[in-house]
């Protein structure tokens, strides 16, 4: 759609103004009226689809900023995008929940070994290497996509 413009000469004092002039007035204003209502839809359109990508970016800044959360219980439910700390614990029972479908969906957890220690996960999780804990050693686990390293540090001053 274009923009329509008005045809006639400019009038003076004194033209005739006729009732073709009155109705191509008419025609342009309509017209144009029209142009103006579709851009606004597209306007709001646009408007909408900016204000979905705002809290989107929001969102992940929100989601990089890692929470820390400490913990005493050792039956628990965990988020992604959080790091879980634990003292020493001779085992754990979590269930994995939430995640966003096309994020990140990454659970960390840390927790010092106690002895006989036993670790229990609500889903499946394939291993890079099937952690042998060890009694007073730290770890920490990353599980993401069903997947899940681990790395342990023995206790200082061993």
């Amino acid at each position: 759609m274009a923009v329509q413009k008005i045809e006639y000469p400019n009038k003076v004092r004194g033209d005739l103004f006729t009732t073709a002039n009155a109705n191509e007035v008419k025609a342009a204003v309509n017209h144009n009226a029209d142009e103006v209502a579709a851009l606004a839809g597209s306007v709001s359109s646009v408007s909408q689809g900016m204000t979905s990508i705002s809290q989107s970016v929001a969102y992940l800044k929100e989601s990089q900023k890692q929470l820390k959360v400490t913990m005493t219980e050792t039956t628990a439910s965990v988020e992604p995008g959080k790091l879980y700390v634990w003292g020493s614990v001779t085992g754990l029972n979590l269930t994995l929940t939430g995640g966003t479908a096309g994020l990140k969906n990454e659970y960390q957890l840390r927790f010092t070994c106690g002895e006989g220690f036993t670790l229990t996960l609500n889903e499946a999780v394939r291993w890079v290497d099937e952690p042998e804990w060890e009694t007073g050693w730290t770890y920490e686990v990353s599980i993401e996509d069903g997947l899940a390293v681990s790395a342990g540090w023995e206790a200082q001053g061993r």
